[in-house]
């Protein structure tokens, strides 16, 4: 091959194009992101819709059903799957492989505006997101306790002055503060509802009427002025005018103020989500970074940040990150980049152990590192990362990329044997070989790039493989073909000793020992014809036996158990099942933190574990030990272990394993039947440890009637009783106030908590005082 004899005889020109491999390769590494596993895209959008105080009935034929028609119009939509909760919607829409992300956000805000007419006017304005590939778990969670600030004060104080001090770190995409915010109470006093013959639709108009800020153009057509009727402090709700009233003594109209009906408080609005931390109520910032983000970087930059900040806090105010995904990305990072070293190392002694001569090992070794950087230039060109499963590619090539170097090698060492020059030996032998290291440069390199093929997120996690492993043993090739033919007539000679002289005689002794087994056995073709279909049979069966998985579980170092909401209780029957959950994991010596979260959802328990090398079971052991502990009566509960992380898979933080989804045209009850018919068969076989499914017709609800008749004869709106009966049973929150330019609920409730309708008065307005139990009735029923 003359191209081998042209670098030989120019040998400037192929230290400079080897030079070059090296230095682009190393720009590449300094400029290539990197993070734990490649960037997967999944096509998967969630609408998000909030009903306040709406049951998950009323939220899927109000909101839901609506949403869904129109949103099944969206070009490239493959699956819409929808949750209908308490007080919210959640519909994710799957779209196929290669629809445009971002056409699809514009169609989808297109079909929810066509939609918005249909939604009942309290519902509020659906949020549209994009879904990212692990939305399971914060990146990083960082824990607030204070001394001296009550829970309200200091979810403000996280909103004011750190959400947006950690939202400014590159790489970040969103900050959210879990904890207990304001609320502006306005407690209502049944009595004297009554006495003055106020509705709770009249409070409603009042406050939304008075919270207004209003233009009212410019002065002496100058200056701009803004009418400003904002309510600021508890004094300002307390003087809401409501209506003038006439008196009997002087016939003139006086006002009636909240506070004449209403106890006004600003506190805190512990009714919908609750934290604990190590035991104690606290608050949690939740953070999660970008998808093409350095999750070291960020993990960097987010703890550096939490040090500063830690240093200006108020007193009595402290701040630790509790939780952080990096720490996992490190650990993986560190072993592959160990793995590395040792596949060179050993490569090494086995090439030293059989050519026994320190210059000629050191040809095949200077291969590894020019391919390995040479790699990072495919996956810069691709848009690419270094991440876990490339530097897997890396570690598989180690053992790829020496062969052309050492078939190099060997050539150019047989003619110096017999007597060539080091020089006319390496233009000869490497002449003779040429072709052979371009076919199988070539053939290797075809072998892998097929992986970067492979169809759905399977192939896009393997893409960035075989893109690494094709681009190193490409370049090891040309290395082959350029360098290693220089190195060989600069650094070898006939004249050289080898170590352990011993070891050839061990050579030898094995191949003529071979060379006679080798005939032997070519004797008893019948018999190894056996041998080789009998052992194609037992890899067929041990096939078929060996259990299968999409990956390997691996300890992540995150054990948790999910509690269900219980039906027809409060968060305060949740918390107090909890604590006695929490004391019996509190025994748990492996776990590091001890997180705990409750909401509308249920609760759930995260317990974040030490690092490996300080504790002596796993993830998965830990997780069986969890199981018998953590065990209440009447309500089902699910341990879970983070035992995998792969993009688009990283759902196991839901404590299954496999998901069948189910679905019908006939009712829910039905689908209950039949589902529970199934669920235990699959008990009855035992090949389960836990199965279970979301669907529960067990949640006591009411159902109330209203006689439209009697309505329109009292001169009754719907609206009228609507918001009567839900400010009397749990309170609105669907209007808001500020305060330091952050949005929070006003709570309207009453200090009543009625047994029956009959106790609620409404007043027509001919002033005649009604009770709701003459006009609805409310019967019992199973909600799923």
């Amino acid at each position: 091959m003359k191209l081998t004899t042209y670098f030989l005889k120019h040998p400037v020109i192929a230290l400079i194009l080897n030079a070059m491999i090296i230095i682009i390769g190393i720009l590449c590494f300094n400029s290539l992101s990197i993070r734990e596993y490649p960037e997967v895209r999944v096509p998967t959008i969630s609408v998000r819709a909030f009903y306040p105080n709406a049951s998950a009935d009323l939220v899927e034929t109000s909101v839901t059903n609506i949403l869904e028609d129109q949103l099944a119009g969206v070009e490239g939509v493959e699956t819409i799957t929808s949750k209908s909760r308490y007080g919210n919607s959640t519909i994710t829409l799957n779209f196929r492989n290669g629809t445009s992300v971002d056409r699809a956000l514009i169609a989808i805000r297109e079909a929810i505006g066509l939609a918005r007419g249909q939604l009942p006017q309290e519902v509020k304005e659906p949020v549209i997101e994009k879904q990212t590939v692990s939305d399971s778990m914060p990146f990083v969670i960082v824990a607030l306790e204070s001394s001296s600030m009550d829970f309200a004060a200091l979810t403000h104080y996280a909103n004011l002055n750190l959400k947006n001090a950690f939202r400014s770190n590159k790489g970040v995409a969103s900050v959210e503060v879990w904890g207990q915010p304001y609320t502006y109470n306005v407690t209502l006093n049944p009595k004297k509802l009554y006495s003055f013959g106020i509705n709770i639709d009249d409070i409603y108009d009042a406050l939304q009427r008075s919270n207004v800020n209003l233009p009212v153009g410019k002065f002496r057509d100058e200056t701009p002025v803004t009418l400003n009727t904002e309510l600021k402090s508890i004094t300002d709700y307390e003087n809401v005018v409501l209506e003038n009233k006439k008196t009997l003594s002087t016939k003139t109209r006086s006002p009636i103020l909240l506070k004449e009906i209403a106890d006004i408080s600003l506190g805190t609005d512990d009714k919908h989500f609750r934290v604990r931390i190590n035991g104690k109520p606290g608050l949690c910032i939740a953070i999660n970074r970008a998808n093409d983000a350095n999750p070291l970087e960020v993990s960097t930059l987010i703890n550096k940040q939490v040090a500063d900040l830690g240093r200006t806090l108020p007193s009595g105010l402290t701040m630790k990150v509790i939780s952080d995904q990096a720490d996992f990305v490190r650990h993986s990072l560190k072993n592959i980049q160990s793995s590395i070293i040792e596949a060179i190392v050993f490569v090494l002694l086995i090439v030293f152990l059989f050519l026994r001569n320190i210059k000629a090992t050191l040809i095949p070794l200077i291969t590894i590192p020019i391919s390995l950087l040479g790699s990072l230039l495919f996956l810069k060109l691709f848009g690419f990362s270094i991440n876990i499963i490339t530097l897997m590619a890396m570690v598989l090539a180690v053992g790829l990329v020496v062969d052309d170097a050492i078939v190099v090698l060997e050539n150019i060492q047989r003619h110096i044997e017999n007597g060539l020059s080091a020089f006319e030996a390496s233009i000869r032998g490497a002449h003779e070989i040429g072709f052979a290291i371009v076919a199988m440069t070539l053939t290797l390199t075809s072998v892998y790039a097929p992986l970067a093929f492979i169809y759905g997120t399977v192939g896009q996690l393997f893409t960035e493989f075989a893109v690494a492993l094709a681009g190193s043993v490409l370049i090891s090739g040309i290395v082959a073909l350029t360098l290693s033919p220089l190195m060989c007539s600069k650094t070898l000679s006939h004249k050289e000793s080898h170590f352990l002289p011993i070891i050839d005689q061990l050579l030898e002794r094995l191949t003529a020992s071979y060379q006679q087994k080798l005939i032997q056995v070519t004797q008893y073709k019948k018999i190894c014809l056996l041998i080789v279909v009998t052992a194609l049979s037992f890899i067929l069966v041990f096939a078929k036996l060996i259990p299968s998985e999409m990956a390997p579980k691996e300890d992540r170092g995150l054990v948790g158990v999910y509690i269900p909401v219980i039906p027809g209780k409060d968060i305060n029957t949740m918390e107090e099942k909890i604590n006695s959950l929490e004391k019996v994991l509190r025994t748990i010596p492996e776990a590091q933190n001890n997180l705990i979260f409750m909401g509308d959802w249920g609760g759930s328990i995260m317990l974040p574990l030490k690092p490996k090398s300080m504790r002596s079971r796993s993830a998965d052991e830990i997780l069986e030990y969890m199981r018998p502990l953590v065990k209440l009566p009447s309500i089902e509960v699910h341990p879970w272990s983070w035992d995998s992380a792969l993009p688009g898979m990283d759902d196991s933080m839901n404590g299954s394993e496999l998901e069948i989804v189910l679905s019908t045209t006939n009712s829910y009850r039905e689908l209950f039947q039949s589902v529970d018919k199934i669920r235990q068969y699959i008990d009855e076989k035992k090949l389960f440890t836990n199965v279970r499914h979301n669907l529960t017709l067990d949640t006591p609800g009411y159902r109330i009637d209203l006689n439209s008749n009697q309505l329109s004869l009292l001169n009754l709106t719907t609206r009228q009783i609507a918001k009567t009966i839900e400010v009397f049973f749990s309170g609105d929150q669907s209007l808001i106030f500020e305060k330091d330019g952050i949005a929070y609920s006003i709570s309207i409730k009453t200090d009543l908590s009625p047994w029956s309708l009959n106790e609620i008065y409404v007043t027509n307005p001919a002033g005649k005082h009604i009770s709701l139990g003459a006009v609805a009735g409310m019967k019992p029923t199973a909600e799923p």
